[in-house]
């Protein structure tokens, strides 16, 4: 009663195709964006190949291929988080495809009108019928596959769907479940958004981010770290040490502390530096709202000196702390 060895086993076979395509990828110098549109080109098939049937229960086999790819081209720490992973590229995790799909398939066997002759129709009815009769712990144990649609269609808010098999049509079915589980989960994500003192600052919308496809791509990582804080900044040393945040001090003025906003517009130690890299608009008189306007520059230009500032920033700390 157990698709876990098939889901492991569809997961290394969907790793090893990653593989061959960030290496092929880097050999040919392929950009994020056309890697990201590969992966679902090449890699997603793999990955979702019949999940209408094992799609229940524990799915972070699958997840993980994801996650894995999208921290490897975007060089973070297996250790950022999900929420910050996706809403630079702007996609959704695969529970979301998995579920539509199980839901379609339902859609096909539950309409016992149309399809009465067919064996699948036949055995979910059946099987349907133990499930009515059973107490809620088995219900759960044994028929995980219904139970699954069942969770997923009331958490939707169409249980009368679920009671009554009754919808317009599959395909405005798998539309509607494909919506409100999106909806669902970016609500979701906008919470963590805002949970993060930092990341939320220039974080205001689930998209992909243009200056991923803009800036060279041997600067993007600059970038991205200092977005996501894959640094080794005072601020994010110490949470990893555990000290008190009011006394994460910036290692080049021994001032204020050392985060992203003070290295980038306040430290005075990197004033003529900072000249170079940044326009007088964004560290005269600095303050967040010119902060968040620089890290969410369209301008190319802005954008790659803004890359080579931050890493100079990484440079220099980096000598300061060795």
């Amino acid at each position: 009663n157990s698709f876990f060895k098939t889901k492991k086993y569809i997961a290394d076979q969907a790793t090893k195709a990653v593989f061959s395509l960030i290496k092929k990828a880097r050999n040919m110098h392929l950009s994020i964006d056309l890697q990201l549109e590969l992966f679902d080109k090449l890699v997603k098939p793999i990955l979702l190949y019949g999940c209408e049937v094992w799609g229940f229960g524990n799915i972070e086999v699958i997840e993980r291929v994801q996650l894995k790819f999208l921290k490897s081209i975007l060089k973070l720490k297996t250790s950022t988080p999900n929420y910050m992973v996706y809403g630079e590229v702007g996609i959704m995790p695969l529970k979301i495809d998995i579920y539509t799909r199980m839901i379609s398939y339902w859609g096909k066997i539950c309409r016992a009108d149309y399809n009465a002759n067919l064996v699948s129709t036949f055995i979910y009815y059946a099987a349907r019928s133990y499930y009515n009769c059973c107490n809620i712990t088995n219900r759960s144990f044994y028929f995980r596959w219904i139970h699954c649609i069942k969770s997923i269609l009331c958490n939707c808010g169409f249980s009368g769907i679920w009671e009554n098999n009754d919808f317009p049509n599959q395909k405005w079915l798998s539309l509607s479940i494909k919506q409100k589980l999106t909806d669902i989960y970016l609500n979701e994500w906008y919470q963590n958004v805002q949970m993060d003192k930092n990341y939320r600052l220039f974080k205001k919308s689930f998209i992909f981010e243009n200056y991923i496809s803009k800036v060279p791509y041997n600067m993007l990582p600059y970038i991205i770290s200092f977005k996501t804080r894959n640094h080794k900044l005072p601020v994010e040393i110490g949470r990893w040490n555990k000290i008190e945040y009011n006394r994460r001090h910036c290692d080049l003025c021994k001032q204020d502390i050392g985060d992203e906003y003070h290295y980038l517009l306040i430290c005075n130690n990197l004033k003529d530096i900072r000249k170079q890299y940044i326009k007088p608009y964004f560290y005269r008189r600095p303050n967040i709202l010119k902060y968040e306007q620089l890290l969410n520059s369209k301008n190319m230009k802005i954008l790659t000196s803004l890359a080579k500032f931050i890493k100079y920033i990484y440079d220099i700390n980096s000598e300061n702390t060795s």
